[in-house]
């Protein structure tokens, strides 16, 4: 991995930093805070195969108890309307503020229906049935097998 890592640019490597850390897994913050202008660049790092091997190697070295993971879930989900309005403030510009706010409510939503599923809150269901709602048709086959083994071997 070490020759893969030497390939990664000083950005991609500061991505992957925030990406894991402060970014808590938003490609698109940690893209924007590690200096890159498209919108994309998160897609973009993600989509990257030796980016995806370091952030997987890095996960397999440093992996989180599930206590520390349901933590940081906890954290986003609980951050206030007031708390996402001071960090979008210190965005450049209204619009730049207007992406991080919205961001900020997507991965606090998001946060939550992970703490949820995590806590068995939200279990999903499906029904099967049959042609019209009605009842699945079963029907049996009678499988019949010839002695194959003769009395001679």
């Amino acid at each position: 991995m070490a020759d893969e890592t030497r390939q990664l640019t000083t950005k991609q490597r500061r991505f992957i930093e925030l990406y894991l850390g402060e970014c808590r897994f938003n490609a698109s913050e940690a893209a924007r805070r590690a200096g890159y202008a498209k919108r994309e660049s998160g897609q973009d790092n993600m989509a990257n195969p030796l980016i995806r091997a370091r952030i997987e190697e890095l996960l397999v070295n440093e992996a989180r108890s599930r206590g520390e993971m349901l933590l940081l879930l906890s954290e986003d989900a609980m951050r206030t309307d007031d708390e996402i309005l001071e960090i979008a403030e210190r965005a450049p510009g209204q619009a730049a503020a207007a992406s991080v706010a919205s961001g900020l409510i997507a991965a606090r939503t998001t946060a939550r229906g992970h703490l949820a599923k995590a806590h068995g809150l939200l279990t999903e269901r499906k029904e099967i049935s049959g042609p019209h709602g009605g009842p699945i048709p079963i029907q049996s086959i009678e499988v019949v097998l010839d002695d194959v083994v003769s009395d001679d071997a």
